[in-house]
């Protein structure tokens, strides 16, 4: 009886710590990233949530949070030099008038400049992602250690479990 209290007492708080603990996985489906903890897929906001314990992840996760919002910036402005010429084409085309297409061709430049301004800060942006979870998941394991030590003492052998 003493045996299974004792082996209770080992396995029990064991078990509990190793399932205490799911780390966030990263995969790619495409062109898109998906981001899963246990069979659950993740969006941005929930991984901040689960990454605000840890203050070093955090951080990768802010610095990802504003290279998106410059990259927005940037996909706004290609939109705009993309969407404006081909309206005011359209208008013009529809109220009779000539569409003279090389007028706007500096405009199609900017907007491609723009769009791969957009893509790189995207790029990094998901780069930060990546480290933040990895620095999240890298904290979790170190603090997931359980140590089972047999040793000697003044009262004699001695078994330490350290969680």
């Amino acid at each position: 009886m003493k045996n299974l209290i004792v082996i209770l007492f080992l396995v029990i708080p064991i078990a509990l710590k190793s399932q205490s603990f799911d780390t966030i996985r990263i995969e790619k489906k495409g062109i898109r990233t998906v981001y899963y903890q246990g069979s659950e897929e993740l969006n941005i906001k929930q991984i901040k949530s689960l990454v605000e314990t840890n203050e070093e992840a955090t951080k990768f996760m802010r610095k990802a949070n504003n290279l998106q919002i410059v990259g927005l910036c940037f996909w706004g402005g290609a939109g705009y030099c993309i969407g404006y010429p081909l309206g005011h084409a359209l208008g013009r085309s529809i109220s009779g008038n000539k569409v003279k297409m090389k007028e706007y061709i500096p405009m199609f430049g900017l907007s491609a400049c723009f769009i791969a301004c957009a893509i790189s800060f995207d790029m990094i942006a998901n780069k930060k992602i990546k480290q933040g979870i990895n620095v999240f998941n890298n904290s979790k394991r170190q603090n997931n250690d359980v140590s089972l030590d047999l040793g000697f003492s003044t009262n004699g052998l001695t078994l330490k479990l350290k969680l």
